[in-house]
């Protein structure tokens, strides 16, 4: 379940309440989340009492700190009420201290949060007299509790003298300076010591690595663990999200970068249960019942150094009675240090929170697990060598292959037809032109995928996931239809042979270098938001490996796609199969035009809806640029061929402008998390909610 969050609704927060009456699993906020305990511990030798107020908070909640700084979430505060009979004499000191994090919607600011238990003392004396044993101290500590949803709580209490029962464990704490928790719930060691915890969604996430340094590719355990609320439980372990979007959400353990490590598929330390749901049809829930993990054998990489290791968890916690949390998910990093000595010893995870439904996303991308890779046993260095060597030929290969099937891709085909139009016009001529213009159009297509390889490489972007910002599919799709245009005669590129129009004029009839870069550029371009058989596998398992992989796997991908011009440059008398030069080209050439413009309706399928309308607009604008331009002869003299492509470019950047600003909507929705929803609601701001099953 998602949810995402808009400004500036008339609908007031107070309105929507807690939530609890709509009955959304994990969000109602019914039940006890904090409670307050109090109490005044008698005086040491040479000091004064002690007020103590503990807040006892439940697993999968936290509060934060009474010194969290302003600009961030809502600070706790300890109100007393007022009495003339004590004071005062310091201020509040807590214990443990709050756990510091980050968070994006404030940066620069530290996070302070309690989980768990959290006490506050402050010494008091009585006045007027009074004895300690009857003095008793009331009041109020006011704050907010968050897990999928953040509430608002005013707590009261009432410390009264702690007699003289009081165990020796108080005592002694108190004199040391020390907190009264009990042992078992006394602050943990500092992180660098143990797992880092992440609580989300009524469940505690952990990790370790069972190594905190190894030899090259000596085996080391990775281990994930999932700790659910009490009569709460995870789903089952799954490779990929379920086809069926109202199926309850598996656990999704994801490595999106591997730095030349090798994993197995994650093994759980206890079996699955089933639950049949006669009411629903015999549907069958598979899920682990209390606690669970999973421990993932990695082999460590074979080049000495540090590595940062990277993955996602994803998971859903549901009740026994079938209640169920928003899925969450958490993204997991760990720097290991390859060297000379392997050293034994837990090396904790760091998580911080991320999305689900990219998690989700992820899963369908990401290459199988290294099973085989990975069977137990002692390869030798050599083996383990060899063993990655077959791997890189092996998936060079497909990623080979995945760039020759390219070529014969919807979304490429209309610029690979007017590429076999340039080579029907080249049949005859001098053998060194072919090959020339054939390898600068090679070089268009590599210095695509090189780009790419650098956005896969150090921005962590996958083939295609530059689509998913909106202006990337805009731009793309102004380009193609310009491009459309031109086909169909509207207007012609001024660049010798980019187009190759019958109509135009002779230095427009023989491809140049700058037409055919320009196509080798245009014909990548089109293809990546294109896949085929091969290409998953490839790139997936490239972009979880060392940036030299990536960018030799980018390369050998774009050497299959351009491998037919290649061979048609070295061998040019193939040329001689292909049909004869003739009027049908100008009919093929238009008829690729109207292909290119079904191409920019496929486009308009991944530009995000509010920004389609604006989008149709800009190219409205851009058609009647075009128009404008192609009414200018190309005998016109270079003085009026600029006008015309300046008015007509102001026309197309007005339109353009007019169009983003009027005719999308002027408010962003927010991705939901409980830290926005504080921050928005300690800014006034009015918040909408809204709730969607696409995740």
């Amino acid at each position: 379940m998602a949810a995402t969050l808009w400004m500036g609704v008339t609908t007031a927060w107070g309105q929507l309440g807690d939530f609890s009456e709509f009955g959304l699993g994990g969000l109602g906020t019914g039940g006890q989340k904090v409670t307050l305990s109090a109490e005044i511990l008698p005086p040491q030798p040479g000091g004064s009492a002690t007020l103590s107020i503990t807040a006892d908070i439940l697993p999968g909640w936290h509060i934060y700190s009474i010194s969290q700084q302003k600009g961030g979430p809502r600070q706790t505060r300890i109100q007393l009420a007022q009495a003339e009979d004590y004071r005062l004499t310091g201020p509040f000191q807590t214990t443990p201290p709050p756990q510091i994090r980050q968070e994006k919607f404030w940066p620069g600011l530290d996070i302070e949060e309690h989980h768990g238990r959290v006490t506050w003392t402050a010494p008091v004396e009585p006045l007027g007299g009074n004895p300690l044993s009857k003095l008793v101290v009331t009041g109020s500590v006011q704050m907010q509790a968050c897990a999928n949803v953040c509430i608002d709580l005013d707590l009261p209490f009432e410390a009264r003298w702690k007699t003289a029962g009081t165990t020796a464990l108080a005592a002694r704490a108190h004199q040391a300076g020390q907190s009264t928790i009990p042992p078992q719930v006394q602050q943990v060691p500092p992180a660098v010591e143990r797992p880092t915890e992440f609580r989300a969604a009524n469940v505690v996430v952990t990790g370790h690595l069972d190594r905190r340094r190894v030899t090259p590719g000596e085996k080391v355990n990775l281990t994930i663990a999932l700790a659910p609320l009490a009569g709460w439980h995870v789903y089952e372990l799954a490779d990929r999200l379920p086809a069926d979007k109202f199926a309850s959400r598996p656990t999704l353990i994801v490595l999106d970068r591997r730095a030349g490590f090798q994993a197995a598929r994650p093994v759980a330390d206890k079996p699955v249960v089933e639950k049949v749901w006669q009411e629903l049809g015999g549907k069958i829930d598979r899920y682990y019942q209390g606690p669970v993990g999973w421990k993932m054998t990695l082999s460590a990489p074979s080049q000495p150094g540090d590595h940062r290791l990277s993955g996602y968890v994803g998971f859903q916690a549901c009740s026994d009675a079938g209640m169920c949390a928003v899925p969450t998910a958490a993204r997991f990093t760990i720097n290991l240090q390859v060297g000379q000595a392997s050293e034994p010893g837990n090396l904790p995870v760091k998580f911080v929170q991320a999305s689900y439904k990219e998690v989700g996303e992820l899963a369908a991308e990401v290459p199988p697990w290294d099973g085989a890779l990975l069977a137990a046993g002692t390869d030798s260095a050599d083996d383990r060598q060899a063993s990655g060597w077959r791997a890189i030929g092996r998936y060079l290969l497909f990623a080979f292959l995945a760039g020759l099937i390219l070529n014969v891709m919807p979304c490429v085909l209309p610029v690979i037809g007017l590429k076999v139009m340039a080579f029907v016009r080249q049949a005859g001529e001098d053998r060194s032109r072919i090959f020339q213009l054939n390898l600068w159009y090679v070089l268009g297509i590599m210095s695509v995928f090189m780009a790419l390889a650098g956005l896969a490489a150090f921005a962590n972007l996958g083939w295609g996931q530059q689509f998913q910002k909106p202006e990337v599919g805009i731009a793309l799709a102004a380009v193609v239809f310009v491009f459309a245009l031109s086909l169909l005669g509207v207007w012609e590129i001024p660049i010798p042979g980019f187009v190759g129009s019958g109509a135009a004029a002779e230095v427009a009839e023989r491809e140049g270098a700058a037409g055919a870069f320009c196509k080798g550029i245009l014909t990548t371009i089109l293809a990546t938001p294109c896949s085929g058989p091969f290409l998953g596998t490839a790139l997936a398992w490239a972009l979880v490996q060392p940036k030299t992989v990536i960018f030799a796997t980018f390369a050998s991908m774009g050497l299959g796609m351009a491998s037919p011009y290649l061979v048609l440059s070295i061998s040019p008398g193939l040329i001689r199969f292909l049909p004869k030069p003739g009027a049908w080209m100008e009919t093929f050439k238009e008829l690729m035009g109207f292909v290119l413009l079904g191409t920019v309706v496929w486009i308009f399928t991944f530009i995000r809806e509010e920004y389609r309308v604006a989008t149709l607009a800009l190219l409205v604008g851009l058609w009647v640029a075009c128009w404008l331009f192609g009414r200018v002869p190309m005998t016109v003299g270079g003085g009026g061929r600029l006008k015309a492509a300046l008015l007509g470019g102001g026309f197309a950047l007005l339109v353009g402008w007019f169009s983003f600003h009027w005719l999308v909507p002027g408010q962003e929705w927010e991705p939901y998390t409980p830290d926005t929803l504080t921050r928005l609601r300690d800014e006034g701001a009015t918040v909408l909610i809204d709730f969607t099953a696409d995740s």
